[in-house]
């Protein structure tokens, strides 16, 4: 028998598709791309394309899995798990209190119904919660210090762009449903241009390429700030009227030199003028990746990013914009999340959790991991491995054997996005889906929810979290309007009426003051932090991978070593050839690659995605700093410096 099921894609992406589904028998035979949705338009990622490979691999972990003191893992029954979990909690509310268990969820599926795990250790009387955003927190920080909170205008706005800069972010690999619209915007004259480290483009979709030095963009956007404020380029309506502290950020950067911002950023003055001219147009729209933040001085970068956009005029209007993404739950009914407050007893950085942990009082006995691969996704990943191997019982909640899911001592496993109902809005597109369970939970696997729900009828709180999936989109659904939830019932997606394709438009921002708030002062100190030495010569900067998403790997498809891909000039000099195995050692660790020459790449910076490889000790964060962004929380990952041998 074979039939189709529309469902929504929840992965960690700015699309958030629509996906038609076929299944025969009761097995998925192929995925494809909704056609009247009006970003996925009827294609999908390879990413998501081969998903269901990933849902039937032999690797999957179909049942719960106990390390027994020999350290290999055996099945055991859901009652004997459910009970070692619900015993250990109870034991440790009773004794030290439940501040002792540290809850570490993360973005492995952004669908609503995974963040009942915030409800359930909320009712549990409130744990360690690891805080902060590790893609997203310093750039986060930063736009709501300018306005209150992160913009993103709808991507189907660049219709209205003169000029349209991506700032850090390639579509090509994260945000694919974006180029069909860029295509439209440059056929209609729109002028395209990049900025990265990276040539992310050989299609000649952009018209122009800047490749600044990794973590020196600020300097890249001081100047053109300086030039603008020097020719009077400046909407002085704005920032008279709708905007505060502009002065005193005028002021704060009359005395950097103008004449050593290009050099420091690495940037030819050819290229320098081809940016200015189109942040002379209006409305020219800015759009930030995640990577320009993934530096100490992240804050920094964003706010004078956002900055530039304000005194041009392209903020609030269609067209412009800075954006980097919105938050996207607004329009959902969160307070389901936050019964009691929603109150942790205490927060440590999702970054850095391991920081200080052996201080702590009580000291965490209980780790419970859910949505999340911190082994894989956190830097100087040596450091955490440490620190969980001295936690006493830690629980995973993942349906492959992640290198995170390897230190467990309980292994619960759940289901895949494509066996499960759920809600799903998108920090890249204004758009809500609507995700239906399109096969049936293989093996013994669990969603999240029903995890959850069972450990609450053995904590005593089981009518806190009843009602099954449909039941619970209700419930966050039902502060929509009854047209969205009619389109989400009729066609799997609607409209998003917590967000506008036009961010600020009407003037007012939601900081205290209620006007965009320029920085008073620019500090250059976190930059100049960060410098490549002799021992360590090369920068490595260590993006998302076109092959899948983070560690969201392929089974059939495993790599034993990661690429790490390098100028021409740099492997004459070293020596190298491609497809030589080398040794890549910074002042934390070492781990073995292979190379591939890139002649996309600027001479002196080498990248290793974070798809990673199928040996952990070849994990690529294993050689990054844990070192953060001002706020503490946001990981400096490309403030990472290494020497490239050969493996002899």
């Amino acid at each position: 028998m074979k039939h189709t099921v529309t469902t929504a894609c929840p992965l960690d992406c700015w699309d958030a598709c629509s996906i038609v589904a076929t299944v025969e028998n009761g097995r998925i035979t192929s995925l494809a791309g909704h056609a009247e949705h009006p970003i996925t338009r009827g294609f999908l990622c390879g990413k998501t394309l081969r998903y269901p490979e990933r849902v039937y691999s032999p690797d999957r972990i179909l049942h719960p899995m106990l390390r027994r003191a020999n350290g290999q893992f055996d099945r055991i029954g859901w009652d004997e798990a459910l009970d070692r979990v619900a015993e250990t909690m109870q034991l440790l509310q009773g004794s030290i209190g439940t501040e002792s268990i540290l809850h570490y969820p993360s973005g492995g599926s952004m669908g609503m119904l995974k963040k009942l795990g915030l409800r359930f250790f909320s009712l549990l009387g409130g744990v360690t919660e690891a805080a902060g955003d590790i893609c997203f927190g310093a750039g986060d920080l930063a736009m709501e210090e300018a306005m209150g909170r992160p913009s993103q205008h709808d991507p189907r706005d660049v219709e209205h762009s003169r000029a349209a800069i991506f700032w850090g972010r390639d579509p090509f690999t994260t945000n694919t449903h974006f180029l069909p619209l860029l295509k439209a915007a440059k056929a209609r004259g729109t002028r395209l241009l990049s900025v990265n480290p990276i040539r992310i483009d050989g299609s000649g979709l952009f018209d122009r390429q800047i490749q600044p030095a990794p973590g020196k963009d600020c300097f890249l956007a001081l100047w053109i700030v300086k030039r603008l404020l020097a020719d009077g380029v400046v909407d002085r309506t704005f920032v008279e009227s709708r905007a505060a502290g502009f002065d005193a950020f005028r002021r704060s950067i009359e005395k950097v030199d103008l004449d050593s911002l290009l050099t420091v950023a690495g940037v030819s003055r050819d290229d320098a003028d081809a940016l200015l001219d189109a942040y002379r147009l209006r409305p020219a729209s800015t759009w930030i990746g995640a990577g320009v933040q993934h530096c100490m001085a992240g804050v920094e970068v964003i706010a004078i990013l956002a900055s530039l956009a304000a005194m041009t005029g392209n903020i609030g209007v269609p067209g412009g914009g800075v954006s980097f993404y919105h938050r996207h739950r607004t329009a959902l009914d969160a307070t389901w999340l936050a019964p009691k407050g929603n109150a942790a007893r205490r927060e440590v950085p999702a970054g850095v959790f391991w920081r200080g942990l052996d201080a702590l009082e009580p000291p965490i006995r209980m780790m419970w991991v859910n949505g999340a691969n911190p082994v894989h996704a956190l830097p100087d990943s040596d450091r955490v491995v440490e620190a969980m191997r001295r936690i006493p019982f830690v629980v995973v909640v993942d349906f492959h054997w992640t290198d995170t899911a390897r230190l467990a001592h309980l292994v619960l496993p759940t289901t895949s996005f494509l066996e499960e109902d759920g809600i799903v809005t998108s920090y890249g597109h204004n758009l809500i889906g609507r995700q239906r369970r399109v096969i049936d939970p293989l093996g013994e696997s669990k969603s999240d929810l029903a995890i959850f729900q069972a450990l609450a009828e053995r904590l005593g709180f089981g009518d806190e979290l009843a009602g099954d999936e449909g039941t619970w989109v209700d419930r966050f659904s039902r502060t929509l309007p009854e047209s969205t939830r009619a389109a989400l019932d009729e066609s799997g997606f609607g409209d998003n009426p917590g967000l506008s394709a036009v961010p600020w438009a009407d003037g007012r921002f939601a900081t205290k003051s209620g006007r965009f708030e320029f920085p008073r002062t620019i500090d250059l100190r976190p930059f100049a932090r960060t410098a490549p030495s002799a021992e360590f010569p090369l920068q490595l900067i260590s993006p998302k991978g076109k092959r899948h998403l983070l560690s969201q790997t392929i089974p059939s498809r495993p790599l034993a070593h990661s690429p790490i891909a390098i100028h021409p000039d740099d492997a004459r000099r070293l020596g190298l050839a491609a497809g030589a195995r080398v040794r890549v050692a910074s002042a934390r660790a070492e781990i073995e690659a292979v190379v591939e020459i890139d002649e996309a790449l600027r001479p002196g910076v080498v990248v290793m995605s974070l798809n990673g490889s199928a040996d952990p000790r070849n994990n690529v964060n294993r050689l990054t700093p844990a070192e953060t962004s001002r706020d503490g929380m946001m990981p400096a990952y490309y403030d990472c410096f290494v020497r490239v041998q050969p493996n002899r």
